[in-house]
């Protein structure tokens, strides 16, 4: 990627660093999405031997951000490689979270904001929040403003079943109640791509894919 801005500015991607893919719940699932995070920008500053002085900026995305910690730029800046208060921006653009954040650092650069941005982004689907009922919520807001024990008694009686059954965020859009591959479906068939045209993009893609191997490009 080598955009230009109206004032001259060569932006580049110089370098990247990613972690294995690996089914939820199994090898990677002890690995929170701000972990995988920083052990990629780790290895990021110290196989490019970048100074972390030299870097203005992390711009990062997730899917699913965590309850705890939403801002996972932030929580990645942390690094001890990185300087005290370098510039964290936290973006989310659902699965292409990560494309926003290097196009968001792209910008900045081209812009003359900034020289040196880590952008990137990190997901961990075994670590997604599990929320409580909203009746649950509100019985356990209710129970800590509870100023008797009397009161506190009559809340937790009231507790049912079904109030402790959890909530699990679900991977899809919430107006729609479709998942991504469902709007993809739709997406093809209102501008008739079909799926022949499909199977032969992603062959296209596996052959440059294997050529890229084969020539050293994507393994130098």
């Amino acid at each position: 990627m080598i955009p230009f801005g109206s004032n001259g500015r060569r932006v580049a991607i110089v370098a990247g660093v990613r972690t294995p893919f690996a089914k939820a719940g199994t090898a990677l699932k002890n690995l929170s999405a701000i972990e995988l995070g920083k052990l990629c920008v780790a290895e990021l500053l110290q196989r490019t031997e970048l100074d972390g002085s030299e870097v203005d900026a992390i711009v990062y995305g997730t899917v699913v951000p965590s309850v705890v910690a939403p801002k996972i730029a932030r929580e990645v800046s942390l690094l001890p490689l990185l300087p005290k208060g370098v510039e964290a921006v936290t973006v989310g653009r659902a699965c292409a979270s990560a494309n926003q954040a290097i196009t968001d650092a792209a910008d900045q650069i081209v812009l003359g904001h900034h020289d040196v941005v880590i952008a990137g982004g990190a997901e961990s689907l075994s670590n997604v929040p599990i929320l409580h009922s909203r009746s649950m919520s509100e019985k356990l807001v209710a129970f800590s403003r509870a100023k008797t024990l009397g009161q506190r008694l009559a809340i937790a009686g009231s507790v049912r079943p079904r109030d402790l059954v959890p909530i699990a965020p679900a991977i899809a859009e919430p107006s729609t109640g479709e998942s991504m591959g469902q709007s993809a479906e739709k997406m093809a068939k209102i501008n008739h791509i079909s799926r022949e045209d499909q199977d032969q993009f992603a062959l296209r893609s596996n052959r440059l894919a294997a050529e890229g191997l084969e020539d050293g490009r994507l393994t130098a």
